[in-house]
């Protein structure tokens, strides 16, 4: 029983904390399993996807920003979109995240293919 709560934490931890999760999985003694390894890099590809996305709008923002009349209505077009991301964002990774602590396998729509390839070479 110790040993399955053992592996609900660590599965939180290895899906909640991106990166530095999948590096606490992998430098202790749970490096060998492979469900915590593919919720850790499921995690770190979660967390890099909102990266991209977050710079992706920034640059859109910017070029938008400079544009008269377009601008304004892109902009607050723009500004709509990153409000409504923000809270998806986190609710995905709160679901996310009560996987893991459940131990189900959820996989993430592309994320989790990779993940899953990504992990099995770790």
């Amino acid at each position: 029983m110790a040993d399955e709560g053992d592996r609900k934490m660590w599965a939180a931890i290895a899906w909640g904390l991106g990166l530095l999760g999948l590096i606490l999985v992998l430098v202790t003694d749970k490096k060998t399993d492979k469900e915590l390894k593919f919720y850790g890099v499921q995690g770190v590809l979660f967390g890099v996807t909102l990266g991209i996305l977050w710079v992706g709008l920034g640059i859109v923002g910017a070029i938008l920003g400079a544009l008269p009349v377009v601008g304004f209505i892109g902009g607050i077009l723009l500004f709509i979109v990153t409000v409504l991301l923000i809270p998806i964002y986190g609710l995905v990774w709160l679901y996310g995240l009560w996987k893991a602590y459940t131990l189900e396998h959820f996989k993430l729509p592309i994320l989790g293919d990779l993940a899953e390839k990504f992990s099995a070479s770790l």
